[in-house]
């Protein structure tokens, strides 16, 4: 516990003294330096690996009783130490140094370890009809016990209880909704590919305009229709997202979700019901939510997925476009994509190095889709200032039957200054060190 809630703080905060024995009333906290980030992670891989180290049932692999879910266990230490390498490794927190090497060899042996415990993604849905897909079904599936039913083997770490998002994260049409909350961007929805496993848009430029407002059509794409550009996706899209035309509720068909201008659950500036972007979340919630029962999904902060993109990224960077890298990379896509598309969908270990990290950083955007990873991919990566200052938006007009889609600017964010790699140490935890006349503020703070 001490290891991941450190992760916790220093992905968002850098840095931090790592404190593992009591400190009294005596204690010079004016001593105190900052390490390297990538001293708190050596750090954390050392509690991991002697939680690991610990014997009998006081660490298992996965819980076994109702009463324990939520608890700590080997998994979620390896899930730790995959995760915590990696972000050492990445451009903002490697101090100059490559842990490219080092990276590969952990997030190899978390990876193996967590087969070898039986962990895998799920492939295998228990109630097709009701889904758009394994990937969506995944979410609204309650973490396997250890020895209970075969479904989902995938979930690492999850919360005890359903999520509760129905109503503030609703469609106005969803009886008892009261909010649209966050509503997806255009720039998400773009970032899925077609069915065939092609981007839509060219991942080196994706767009040819400030504003994101031109888009950059990939021409090696001929799927993709603009005048109906719902169709043909990745199955992730409508699995994460509802999109104009959709169905609400996916095993009936009953009720179509119109967001075009004056539609059912149309965009709107101004009305909290509806969406700002044309888009609403549809990913961990179910459609038979309602303020009689609740049926939502789980929060699933460590699972398999990550273990095999974190796997892929360090030995991409650690030894190039290996088979190893492009099998890890395609395991997401070989159960997102129907089986009729697997041979252009999946990555070839032809492609090109630029290519590969392209491809692998997209896959981690559609794959992890509000998972509250890509927030830390874009700034690990240093990359944050050219993804967050735009945010834009579909409009779609209906005249005589016919739809007409117009991007707009959502919104402008003053986000992308360096400073913003970094949240700012609590003002009330800097009072305190200036009195010892010691700087703890992160920089531009």
């Amino acid at each position: 516990l001490r290891a991941h809630y450190y992760l916790q703080l220093i992905k968002r905060y850098g840095p931090m003294p790592y404190l593992d024995e009591h400190n009294f009333e005596d204690y010079d906290f004016s001593s105190i330096e900052r390490p390297t980030f990538y001293s708190n992670v050596e750090s954390i891989i050392k509690d991991c690996r002697d939680a690991i180290a610990i014997g009998g049932d006081k660490l298992p692999w996965r819980v076994s009783i109702p009463s324990d879910n939520g608890r700590a266990t080997k998994a979620m230490a390896y899930a730790v130490m995959s995760q915590a390498i990696l972000y050492a490794a990445s451009p903002l927190w490697n101090d100059g140094v490559n842990h490219w090497a080092e990276a590969a060899v952990i997030t190899k042996e978390a990876m193996d370890a967590l087969e070898a415990a039986n962990f895998k993604l799920m492939d295998q849905s228990a109630n097709p009809g009701d889904w758009h897909s394994v990937y969506q079904e995944y979410f609204m599936t309650q973490a396997e016990l250890d020895g209970s039913a075969i479904y989902d083997k995938e979930t690492i770490y999850s919360q005890l209880y359903e999520l509760n998002l129905w109503g503030t994260y609703g469609v106005p049409i969803a009886t008892g909704a009261t909010r649209a909350g966050i509503s997806p961007s255009q720039e998400l929805v773009d970032a899925y590919d077609t069915a065939d496993g092609i981007p839509v848009l060219d991942l080196s430029q994706p767009y040819t305009d400030s504003d994101h407002l031109q888009p950059n059509y990939n021409s090696a794409n001929s799927m993709y229709d603009q005048g109906n550009p719902y169709i043909n996706r990745d199955p992730r899209l409508l699995s994460s997202i509802i999109c104009n035309g959709d169905f609400f509720n996916i095993k009936e068909k009953t009720s179509p979700v119109e967001t075009f201008v004056g539609g059912n659950s149309g965009i709107s500036t101004n009305n909290i019901r509806y969406t700002r972007t044309g888009y609403y979340i549809r990913k961990y919630i179910h459609y038979l939510s309602s303020s009689s029962a609740n049926n939502d999904g789980y929060w699933k902060p460590y699972r398999m997925a990550e273990i095999y993109l974190n796997y892929a990224e360090a030995e991409f960077y650690a030894n190039g476009v290996t088979e190893a890298a492009v099998s890890a990379l395609n395991k997401t896509r070989e159960r997102a994509f129907d089986p009729q598309y697997h041979a252009t969908a999946l990555i070839q270990s032809s492609i090109p190095p630029t290519q590969f990290v392209q491809r692998l950083r997209n896959e981690r955007r559609v794959e992890f889709a509000f998972e509250e990873l890509r927030y830390f991919d874009l700034r690990r990566w240093k990359v944050q200032d050219k993804y967050e200052g735009i945010v834009t938006g579909m409009s779609i007009t209906q005249r005589g039957g016919a739809l007409t889609y117009e991007r707009k600017v959502i919104q402008r964010r003053n986000v992308t200054d360096a400073k913003y790699l970094m949240w700012p140490i609590p003002k009330d935890e800097q009072d305190r060190f200036n009195y010892m006349d010691v700087n703890f503020q992160n920089p531009g703070w």
